[in-house]
């Protein structure tokens, strides 16, 4: 689930008694992320997203991680290596 602001949502879910995986993570790929166990054992991801504006990633396309692939016209495939 895509959210504004990874920590302030972090906060919540904490304050909420959310049972959640630990601290929000910068992911290689621009998000920050960290996931949460609903009452079900449902598993839900939130995070930001690179390129949507708001939180702490506004404009986050013009960070160097992005702008390579996107000055040559190229999309950013991640890597396949495990």
């Amino acid at each position: 689930m895509v959210v504004p602001d990874a920590d302030a949502a972090h906060r919540r879910a904490v304050d909420a008694g959310a049972d959640v995986s630990g601290d929000p993570v910068e992911q290689d790929y621009g998000s920050r992320d960290f996931s949460v166990i609903d009452p079900e054992g449902n598993v839900w991801a939130l995070g930001t997203h690179p390129g949507r504006s708001g939180g702490g990633l506004s404009g986050r396309l013009e960070h160097d991680k992005w702008r390579p692939h996107y000055a040559r016209g190229t999309p950013w495939t991640p890597s396949t290596s495990s």
